[in-house]
């Protein structure tokens, strides 16, 4: 049997709107989304947040009825709280604001900008995975935290689904004991297996 053709498909979202500063070619933030092997061949769009937020590939799906459900794979960083950094995410994004006088918290922007993108993309029909570091407590499910917001456009904890009750923290300096990175996903999404590989650069699979 003939052995299919890899591919790849990748996209990048970083903040455009940083100036770039003339001693320095970092940029701290900033996320991708890839395809891989067959899965690159049924790519239909991709794209990114103008401010590095998220990246996402919408991946064609099977036939249901007289319809076809696709797959958008999205990619996403929340900023940490505010700290001394001037070049954090959380600063850039703080400074993009205040430029473009939008009256906003960038962790709290962060979430309502993420809810918009989602619930259009739902709106289209399609099914959704989001993989994201959200820099927050995601075992709690109290109001205002970022597990309640996106079981409001319907998401669920994809690995709590399955393993309920367990809270491992998911990054080594994270003393406090709780995840703070996980995969969310609409209910029409099978999920047969779910789990946390050991400690690495915030790299989610699925």
């Amino acid at each position: 049997m003939a052995r299919k053709s890899e591919g790849f498909h990748s996209t990048v979202a970083y903040n455009t709107h940083q100036p770039q500063a003339a001693n320095s070619t970092t940029q701290f933030g900033g996320c991708s989304t890839s395809a891989f092997n067959d899965v690159s061949h049924r790519v239909r769009s991709s794209g990114a947040d103008s401010l590095g937020q998220w990246a996402w590939i919408r991946l064609q799906g099977r036939t249901q009825g007289v319809g076809q459900r696709d797959l958008v794979v999205i990619s996403a960083y929340r900023p940490n709280p505010p700290n001394d950094g001037q070049q954090t995410v959380w600063f850039q994004h703080e400074a993009h604001f205040s430029r473009t006088n939008r009256d906003t918290e960038p962790r709290e922007a962060f979430i309502k900008d993420l809810l918009t993108a989602i619930n259009k993309w739902r709106d289209d029909g399609c099914s959704i995975i989001l993989g994201i570091d959200a820099n927050d407590d995601l075992s709690s499910y109290s109001p205002k935290s970022f597990r309640f917001w996106m079981s409001e456009v319907g998401l669920i904890e994809a690995i709590q689904s399955k393993h309920p009750g367990s809270h491992q923290a998911t990054y080594q300096r994270n003393l406090r004991g709780y995840p703070i990175d996980c995969i969310f996903a609409t209910p029409d999404v099978p999920i047969l297996a779910a789990g946390y590989y050991p400690f690495d650069e915030h790299v989610a699979s699925c």
